[in-house]
């Protein structure tokens, strides 16, 4: 790539990260000033169950296992009060520190207080992890029955309950000093692996999309309060430019660094980064800078323009562009057209590829305009011109079939005489993306290396012209068509 492989400090962690030249992303405070993460210690759940407090009785409104909100007939209560909380047969004693108080909203005369859960039991945590799981699978439960409901309520009650109680004591562990870090993060991979197995396989038996669809909600709103202490994490569940992997959180991706300052935080970050799809998403970034080079230097093709669809941060572009060595191996004039919808990426893209010592004797241009409209509407036309080479590693996977016929078809017909289009394609053969799923409702069109070549040959390509390559991890697939010479 030509970068420095010089060490400089992550501005949230601390740690060092490498080619900062390259990762402008974590050599700059403000790439992160939009990150967030969860503030809260544990799930909450609405429940009305009695709240007896100074010889009074109250009702709770809603509970975890770090705190409860109720509602109270006296005037008001001090700042720290016993209490204990029934559920049918089960009474958790619990201390209770008031963090606020108002007059309820109905004429019941009563207040409505809110506080933290201090100093509880082990035993009696997990009686509140317990009652709060089933506070929230209960319209599932409701919603199912048979072997269905028992096998819904056995994940949880059993497989979730566990796993929740696992990674809060590994918290407890390094915390206390009784475990390293990297120890942790080896032990919440371990626990994380295997709630996935036991997800996967609760959701190969339900085999309903309406029960999982519902069921992988209930497993975000008890898991999300660990999960979610992952600034990486909680981006790619959130969200915040609209759509799944946004520019920032695969520029995360390719520099493969922690950026959360916590414990579960970081534990979930590593795991996200080294998740196989993570993997192949740098692999695939890595190929197609490889697949751009070989193109600029050959001397057999014609024009050096390059269509860049769904551009993203560029990273393969300003990996390819900077250092000493792309100001000789390159040609001398060539030009990377960068097509995006989204402004936010294609100003980050600029700022870092005017950041970096570079080959300047490539142009790079950046076009804000969203390709599937484009392609819907440029009928037969060729609205940014023609281009030797066009490629889009990062949008096949979420396009359904019939938009995808269509950004493939504009793509060709963009393209010169002999110009070549390259689409990357996740293969669903190869890979079950559990985690990006099931913690971040990160989805894509399952497809494998056949079912999109049906899709190609569909709109006339003749199967001479398609190749297939895979990058090492072999779970994304790279299509290759060229367009006749004439």
């Amino acid at each position: 790539m030509g970068a420095q492989n010089t060490l400089h400090p992550n501005p949230r962690t601390g740690m060092p990260v490498r080619d900062a030249t390259i990762s402008t992303a974590l050599s700059s405070p403000e790439f992160l000033a939009d990150f967030d993460y969860e503030r809260r210690s544990s799930p909450r759940a609405a429940l009305s169950v009695e709240v007896s407090h100074g010889g009074s009785v109250g009702r709770a409104i809603d509970l975890s296992e770090s705190g409860l909100s109720f509602a109270t007939p006296l005037p008001r209560l001090p700042r720290s009060i016993n209490a204990s909380i029934r559920f049918d047969s089960e009474i958790v004693p619990v201390r209770f520190e008031t963090v606020w108080q108002r007059p309820a909203t109905d004429s019941s005369n009563k207040i409505v207080v809110g506080g933290r859960l201090v100093d509880l039991e082990k035993e009696h945590v997990s009686t509140l992890r317990k009652h709060v799981i089933l506070a929230v699978i209960q319209p599932l439960l409701s919603a199912t029955n048979g072997s269905f409901g028992e096998l819904i309520h056995k994940f949880f009650l059993g497989d979730i309950l566990s796993y929740l109680t696992n990674l809060q004591e590994l918290i407890a562990q390094v915390e206390a000093g009784r475990m390293k870090s990297s120890e942790a993060e080896l032990r919440h991979k371990a626990l994380t692996d295997s709630i996935m197995q036991k997800a996967d396989l609760v959701n190969q038996a339900l085999d309903s999309k309406v029960i999982t669809r519902r069921l992988k909600e209930r497993f975000r709103v008890l898991t999300g309060p660990w999960a979610y202490k992952s600034a990486i994490v909680k981006r790619a569940f959130d969200k915040p430019r609209g759509y799944p992997g946004d520019h920032k959180l695969l520029e995360l991706i390719y520099d493969e660094q922690s950026v959360s300052d916590n414990i579960m935080g970081s534990c979930f970050d590593r795991y996200f980064l080294s998740n196989e799809y993570a993997v192949a998403v740098r692999n695939r970034k890595d190929y197609m800078r490889g697949i751009l080079r070989e193109f600029l230097t050959s001397p057999q093709v014609g024009s050096k323009r390059i269509l860049n669809v769904a551009c993203g941060s560029c990273r393969e572009v300003r990996e390819l562009l900077s250092g000493e060595s792309s100001a000789t191996v390159l040609p001398q004039k060539a030009e990377f057209v960068c097509l995006d919808h989204d402004r936010e990426a294609l100003e980050f893209s600029k700022r870092c590829l005017s950041a970096i010592p570079r080959n300047t004797s490539v142009a790079v241009n950046f076009i804000q305009h969203d390709v599937v409209t484009l392609a819907k509407k440029s009928g037969q036309t060729q609205p940014l011109g023609t281009f030797g080479l066009i490629y889009s590693i990062g949008l096949a996977d979420y396009l359904p079939e019939r938009l995808l016929k269509c950004l493939i078809e504009f793509c060709i017909r963009s393209l010169e005489p002999a110009g070549k289009l390259v689409i990357a394609h996740k293969d669903i053969g190869q890979y079950k993306p559990l985690p990006p799923n099931w913690f971040c409702d990160w989805n894509f069109y399952p497809r494998n290396e056949e079912t999109f070549l049906e899709i190609v040959r569909s709109i006339g390509v003749e199967p001479s012209a398609i190749s297939v390559e895979r990058e090492p991890s072999r779970r994304v697939v790279f299509f290759t068509v060229k367009k006749p010479d004439r």
